[in-house]
Formats: structure tokens, sequence, C-alpha cells
């Protein structure tokens, strides 16, 4: 245990205090009178913090458009000409995950090379949206390759099925299992999974 971090903790809480604990699930008050029983608490609130599983489940395809477009104006280029604007913007992001809020579970989610299910529901069904800018699909090959083999993060694609559906059926079943659940995309429709 982090014995420094816990005493200062408790010197923080000198006198009678109240303590807010709020999480995603519940939000937790408590009033502690003792200097024993804040010792407790802390120390019992630390492991707690330990024990917590957290996923991070990431939508490859809308954080790598997005990674794309912020170097739009000043494209990331290497040496044998490829730009990898998309690689570079999504490998920082990933990398920031990583280091700053230490998950204890990651995936990451790509859609599937075929149709969906919501393409044979309706034939339509996102035949307004512009082709694929061809340096994203070069890097999505090499973003797979970097993710399972530099930092052995799974890739998640099930056929027939959008990475955000895959994300939002594993974030509900994490959820039951006990995971604080993080969803990371910069797409607006997972707001209807909140």
């Amino acid at each position: 245990e982090d014995n420094s971090f816990s005493y200062n903790l408790l010197n923080t809480f000198s006198s009678g205090s109240i303590i807010f604990f709020i999480s995603s699930n519940f939000i937790m008050y408590i009033y502690l009178a003792t200097k024993v029983q804040k010792r407790n608490f802390i120390l019992n609130f630390i492991k707690k913090i330990k024990e917590m599983k957290k996923i991070f489940l990431l939508d490859a395809y809308a954080l790598i458009y997005r990674a794309y477009y912020a170097f739009m104006k000043n494209p990331r280029i290497n040496s044998k000409g490829l730009n990898t604007s998309a690689i570079l913007g999504f490998t920082n992001t990933l990398e920031d995950i990583l280091r700053n809020e230490n998950p204890t579970h990651i995936g990451v989610a790509f859609d599937p090379q075929g149709p969906t299910f919501r393409h044979e529901a309706y034939e339509a069904y996102k035949a307004q949206r512009e082709a694929t800018p061809e340096v994203i699909r070069e890097s999505v090959p090499i973003k797979k390759d970097l993710l399972q083999k530099a930092y052995n993060i799974p890739v998640l694609i099930v056929e027939g099925y959008e990475a955000d559906d895959v994300i939002g059926t594993m974030a509900k079943k994490d959820e039951k299992e006990g995971f604080e659940v993080y969803m990371m995309t910069p797409d607006k429709d997972y707001g209807q999974l909140v």
C-alpha cells in the first residue's frame, strides 16, 4: 500500500470530517469522528480503489477520423512519404489513456470490412456517406498491427456489427460484471448508451 498517500490523506482529516465518494454507481457519505475510524476508512478506501476494475473501450474508426482531420492543415509525413497523421493522433490518444487513466482492461473496436445487419435491414444505410480517405484506409492495418503486437491490446471485430454495437454490448455486459466502463469516441451517437 502507498502509506505516504494514506498518511497525507489521514492528516487532511484531523478533526471530525465528512467524506464524499462519488462513483457512476453510487454516492457514499460518511462522517468520521476518530482518527482510528479515519485511518481504517482511508486504508479500506485505497484498497477498494486498487481492486476496482476499469475498462476502456475505444471506437477505432471514430478516433482515427478525428486524428486524421486534426492534422489536415499540417499532416505528418514520414521519410517514405506515408501520411502518418491518423496513426500518430490515434497513438497519442491511446498513450494518454494508458498513462493517465491506468485501465485494468482495454479493447479497441473496429468496423468489419463487409456489410452489417443494418445494411441488410435498410439497403441505403450510409449510402450518402463519402468514401473513406485513402490515408485512413492505409493506416488501419498499421494501427491494428501496432495495437496487437506493440501494445498487446485486443482488436475487437464482429462480422455483421459495427464497432459501436460491439462497444455498447460489451459495456453493458462489463458493467454487470462490476467494471467501471469508459467508452472513448467522438461519436455523439454513443449518448444513447449512457
